[in-house]
């Protein structure tokens, strides 16, 4: 019998990482915790109602003080990011941050971690750092990094990030979950699901280099075969995609 899950969220911010975590695992529990008290704020005001509920609190002095069945979280990403050219790596004042997680996750001893973060991590001058961290864990854990585009899994945006999931060697959370793929879910498709009041307005394709939205000018959204308007996944159905 599958029994409640208690869920931990790193540097949560407004809840991204939780409201995804509370749809896949329904008997789920998500403490959320970051030090940004407005962020705070918004992710209970949004997601009590989903079972989540954090805390503002400084993880790099933060202990746990209970146990967790899976840990997930992301690091603040401006230390690796390829946008930020003025003070990266160590010399940016997050860069603790991303090694406490790790310490945290080895100090708890989840069944299942994950980590989301910038592909920057996998470049010549960082991939050392992230193997480093992954390696502490190898010992306890089965583990797989890939950099995912969320347009594959129905968010109308071009967005890639390094996901990182491990699940203790002896124990494989399995369960019926499947990821969906589904074609490149528009923005005006996305709008549709909503109920409106009048038209939408003709918006124009925004594309930049750092973000890039689907959106057609004109007529109805197609129909996406195998798309039912909402995702539901889990670590160990991630593990066991051909993306990783």
């Amino acid at each position: 019998m599958w029994t409640m899950v208690r869920v931990l969220d790193l540097y949560c911010g407004m809840g991204g990482l939780s409201l995804g975590i509370a749809l896949a695992l329904e008997d789920s529990i998500v403490h959320g915790i970051d030090i940004d008290p407005k962020a705070v704020m918004t992710y209970n005001l949004n997601l009590n109602k989903f079972g989540c509920c954090a805390e503002v609190a400084d993880l790099l002095s933060w202990e746990p003080s209970r146990d967790y069945d899976v840990v997930v979280g992301g690091p603040p990403c401006q230390p690796f990011s390829i946008a930020n050219t003025i003070r990266v790596g160590e010399a940016h004042p997050l860069f603790p941050t991303f090694r406490r997680y790790f310490e945290l996750v080895r100090a708890i001893r989840p069944s299942a971690f994950v980590l989301e973060n910038v592909k920057g991590l996998l470049t010549r001058r960082f991939k050392p750092l992230l193997e480093e961290q992954l390696g502490s864990l190898a010992a306890d854990y089965r583990i797989r990094h890939a950099v995912l585009n969320a347009a594959h899994y129905g968010v109308p945006q071009r967005r890639e990030r390094l996901i990182a999931v491990g699940v203790r060697t002896f124990n494989s959370l399995s369960r019926d979950h499947v990821v969906q793929k589904a074609w490149y879910m528009t923005l005006r498709a996305a709008f549709f699901q909503f109920p409106l009041s009048g038209s939408l307005p003709e918006l124009l394709c925004v594309s930049s280099k750092k973000t890039s939205f689907q959106l057609p000018l004109s007529g109805s959204p197609s129909p996406i075969p195998g798309f039912s308007g909402s995702l539901r996944l889990s670590a160990a159905a991630a593990l066991r995609t051909n993306e990783f």
